[in-house]
């Protein structure tokens, strides 16, 4: 179309579509800011999962090793531990020490005494221990751990044995321990844990749902009879432990 004559000839513009107009995005950035936000939101819930594993763990430590205590409670079971008889049937104590101070320290007890009674009639001699604390240190310390430092060590594998009463049916680990220098067997060692029930050679009372945990350990001289004067003692003077715990 010609243009008519008298009018000023419009000069001609260039216009631009919207997609001339908006430069394109690269696939390479969107990618890389929607790996920089997977990236922000991982460090955010690995921080928050790590709060609550500290937390979690930290309570679960704490319940295991019995921090959570009914202090009274505690008191008076303690009380009772002390009140436990001195002299019985052919058993009479000779001598009464206070629990190690390293152990005191690790085990925490609410309660503890160490007699060492001697039996009248056949002249042998049992030390005897007692203690009432948190669940987990008096679980994990045994005396395959104690008796090492004395300079003993275990000649077996410790076994379960039955102590019977006319009302429970108790059990304890027993074990043998020789002297590591001679080779010569040394001591006959019982130990065992209650909750507030029947005794038990139990694999890991640390587990128990419970805050304390009794534990008995009894160590006698081997003197080549073949006999466990430390068994004797506990069989006699379990009737007289079940009074106090149940």
């Amino acid at each position: 179309m010609l243009p008519t004559p008298g009018r000023p000839v419009p000069k001609p513009t260039l216009q631009m579509s919207t997609e001339q107009k908006t430069k394109p995005v690269s696939s390479e950035k969107v990618r890389s800011d929607s790996a920089a936000s997977v990236r922000g939101k991982s460090r955010i819930v690995a921080v928050s999962l790590l709060l609550v594993i500290t937390l979690v763990s930290g309570s679960v430590h704490a319940y295991l090793d019995g921090r959570f205590v009914d202090q009274e409670l505690a008191g008076r079971r303690a009380e009772a531990i002390t009140a436990l008889p001195t002299s019985f049937g052919d058993w009479t104590m000779i001598s009464e020490e206070q629990l190690d101070g390293a152990a005191s320290e690790l085990l925490r007890p609410h309660g503890s005494i160490v007699r060492n009674y001697r039996n009248s009639e056949s002249g042998a001699t049992v030390k005897f221990a007692m203690i009432l604390g948190p669940r987990g240190p008096v679980a994990v310390h045994t005396p395959e751990i104690c008796y090492r430092s004395t300079g003993n060590a275990p000649s077996g594998a410790r076994r379960a044995t039955e102590i019977k009463t006319e009302q429970h049916t108790h059990q304890a680990w027993t074990l043998e321990f020789k002297d590591k220098q001679s080779g010569e067997a040394s001591l006959h060692v019982l130990y065992a844990w209650s909750d507030g029930g029947a005794f038990a050679a139990a694999e890991q009372p640390r587990f128990w749902m419970v805050e304390n945990l009794y534990k008995i350990q009894l160590a006698s001289p081997s003197l080549g009879d073949g006999t466990n004067h430390g068994l004797q003692f506990l069989t006699d003077f379990m009737p007289l432990l079940e009074k106090c715990i149940l």
